[in-house]
């Protein structure tokens, strides 16, 4: 496996009501940037650099693993942000491109395409509650992002999740959570379940602690893309 290099940084582009991202790897510069609490990823596999496009190349069965990332969790609010580009678009289920994983901790929460939508599912720790989806761009670099929020109604649990693509709300659905944070590690390009890896490129990953407002979602969306029409 080849090693990667990253330059551990203080800050990000947007600090956004004062919130920083908790995990925050860039693979669009020259050098790859660290931020946020979590250390480098471990890359599974040959996952390799594309040189051109400033990003990392993943391929079925090669992943990256995000260390010491059990105590990760949606259930009390966060945002899950991506910057990807699909190779296929997998129109045929179970058939190999037909589900690529982004993020993914098992029976907690994922976020990857299924066929040619974006997918997220929350679960409560023990299993999956509820799924939300919405068209995707294959084969064109887009942002994605599911910004989830915690509301207590009469001694009941429920999380709002909202997916925007490129800034722009695509979907929005509520579901009762009841549960605790289990201890599974969080993976990026893989999933359980049947052929679920990524085949594509990744700029960017975040993870934020509170949910995002379309505002924001829309700022860092908008200067992630620019960012790689300069390239």
């Amino acid at each position: 496996m080849r090693q990667y290099y990253f330059l551990v940084c203080a800050s990000v582009i947007f600090s956004l009501r004062g919130i920083e991202p908790i995990l925050n790897y860039d693979f669009s510069e020259p050098v790859i940037r660290q931020g946020g609490k979590f250390k480098a990823p471990e890359f599974i596999g040959n996952v390799e650099i594309d040189p051109k496009q400033r990003c990392i190349q993943i391929r079925p069965k090669n992943y990256l693993a995000i260390p010491d990332s059990a105590s990760l969790s949606l259930l009390d609010g966060g945002t899950l942000y991506a910057v990807v580009y699909f190779d296929d678009d997998g129109s045929q289920d179970g058939a190999e491109g037909a589900h690529d994983m982004l993020f993914f901790k098992n029976k907690s929460f994922l976020m990857g395409k299924d066929r040619g939508k974006l997918y997220f599912n929350l679960g409560d720790g023990r299993k999956w509650k509820g799924g939300i989806r919405c068209e995707v761009p294959i084969r064109k670099w887009c942002a994605a992002a599911v910004s989830v929020t915690r509301e207590n109604h009469r001694n009941k649990g429920f999380c709002t999740a909202k997916i925007y693509i490129d800034g722009n709300l695509k979907g929005k659905e509520t579901w009762e959570i009841k549960g605790e944070n289990n201890a599974e590690q969080v993976t990026f390009g893989r999933g359980w379940g049947g052929p679920w890896f990524m085949k594509g490129k990744v700029a960017e990953m975040r993870i934020y602690s509170a949910p995002l407002t379309a505002a924001e979602c829309q700022k860092i969306s908008e200067a992630s893309l620019l960012k790689l029409q300069k390239k």
